[in-house]
């Protein structure tokens, strides 16, 4: 996008994402210590636009759960969910139920972040190999995330017992 944005503008331009290296709990810390208001009014879900109030979110896809665990590693969360999927035992709900299904597939990605060697999740996630980016970094940031994952898992036996 730098290079196109040069070449239109005839200008150098250089963009950056201090962010990138981050986790999502991260980057939102300084939101919730120095604006903790704006944490209930923010919005990660998939599907937001077609939930019934007061829920904001649905509590069911991936974006949910990175967002619970950001929030929960600091503290209570304030998000209204339509589903609590993590309190609820996996046996109860249907094989394919959304937030099961999604819980698993989390469950495994924090699992694979936190068992396997660099070169294992190289060749898992052939992704890493961007020139973009540098992969050690993003390999430790995910770490991290699975480090964040796993205790804030930890509040919820019914989550946990799936890791």
């Amino acid at each position: 996008m730098a290079s196109i944005l040069s070449r239109a503008l005839s200008y150098p331009v250089k963009i950056e994402n201090p962010y990138v290296y981050k986790t999502k709990a991260e980057v939102i810390r300084p939101v919730q210590t120095q604006l903790p208001d704006a944490i209930p009014v923010s919005t990660s879900c998939w599907k937001n636009a077609r939930l019934k109030k007061p829920a904001t979110h649905c509590g069911a896809c991936i974006p949910c759960y990175v967002r619970r665990v950001a929030i929960e590693t600091y503290g209570a969360d304030p998000t209204t969910y339509a589903e609590d999927v993590w309190s609820i035992p996996l046996s109860a709900l249907d094989e394919d139920h959304d937030g099961r299904r999604n819980l698993v597939d989390f469950a495994e990605f924090i699992r694979r972040f936190e068992t396997q060697t660099s070169a294992e999740l190289m060749e898992e996630f052939p992704e890493l190999y961007s020139p973009v980016f540098d992969a050690a970094k993003v390999v430790a940031m995910y770490r991290r995330f699975a480090k964040e994952a796993r205790n804030v898992l930890s509040h919820y036996p019914n989550a946990l017992a799936i890791l």
